[in-house]
């Protein structure tokens, strides 16, 4: 089975997980402030909301594969954080927050059923789907904000070594929680970011591989601007509230699906954090 060699390639199969039992888990800025204000979820919406999100994978002939929700995992609709994908299988990751507590297990029931491989599993420190975007095939990115870990990040160097992947780790401010918040890869050498919360050796690195740059103001950050998921064949997978974004996007020629979200916006997650990536093409 090829699996995943990158963030960009043409994704042929994509594992989601519905809202049954979704509710905002307090591990955000976004969260938080969502939660001081007094916002209850609806479940109704969040399931029409998540119905048209599956939609678009439908559309365009992408394989879903589910994994049931199960009572007591509210932030399980997240699939994206249990750990990251390669060409040789599942690295699991170690969530930081007792809110996920048992969700690394339910994933890994799921990938066993599903028959897909895993290649290791962090057990030190943490490490979370939502801090890892590939640059290429041997470049893997990782996050150090609210949740991934340096401790966490050593471990997966060491389990991915083998297959000859890089971690290049990025020290960014806790506020912005997971590096999707602040950066996306939506095509091959193109990147959506956020100057102000990325360190300047990180902006110097992309520049001097020539990658186009779109860039997003602090400000609009925590409204999910940035959480985005890149489709391959120049598409991408936004949502409907993501002006700026869209408008951007856009303007490259790129190809922009934009189902409603808010009901996820409100508790910090995007396209990005509600898929994991199964299956995608090198190119």
């Amino acid at each position: 089975m090829i699996m995943v060699f990158n963030s960009h390639g043409r994704l042929r199969s994509v594992l989601l997980c519905k809202p049954t039992y979704y509710e905002i888990c307090d591990f955000s800025e976004v969260a938080s402030q969502h939660i001081k204000e007094g916002f209850k979820v609806s479940r109704k919406v969040a399931t029409e909301q998540h119905q048209e999100f599956a939609e678009v994978f439908r559309q365009l002939g992408i394989d879903i594969k589910w994994q049931v929700a199960q009572p007591g995992h509210p932030d399980q609709v997240a699939t994206r954080d249990f750990g990251v994908n390669t060409a040789k299988g599942v690295l699991i990751g170690n969530f930081r927050y007792s809110d996920n507590e048992g969700d690394a297990e339910l994933a890994i029931e799921t990938l066993e059923q599903l028959k897909v491989p895993m290649v290791g599993r962090v057990m030190h420190g943490s490490l979370e789907g939502g801090d890892c975007w590939y640059l290429d095939e041997h470049t893997l990115v990782i996050g150090i904000g609210n949740r991934s870990t340096m401790e966490g990040i050593k471990e997966a160097e060491k389990i991915l070594e083998p297959f000859d992947i890089k971690i290049i780790p990025i020290q960014f401010e806790a506020k912005w929680n997971h590096l999707d918040i602040i950066f996306s890869v939506v095509a091959p050498k193109t990147v959506m970011l956020c100057p102000e919360a990325l360190p300047d050796d990180f902006l110097k690195y992309l520049r001097q591989e020539k990658y186009e740059i779109i860039t997003i103001p602090g400000d609009a950050v925590f409204a999910g601007t940035i959480n985005l998921l890149a489709l391959g064949d120049e598409k991408v997978l936004s949502f409907k509230e993501n002006k700026i974004g869209n408008e951007k996007l856009r303007a490259l020629g790129l190809e922009v699906f934009d189902p409603p979200l808010s009901q996820f916006l409100m508790g910090g997650s995007g396209p990005h954090c509600l898929s994991f990536e199964l299956i995608r093409d090198k190119h």
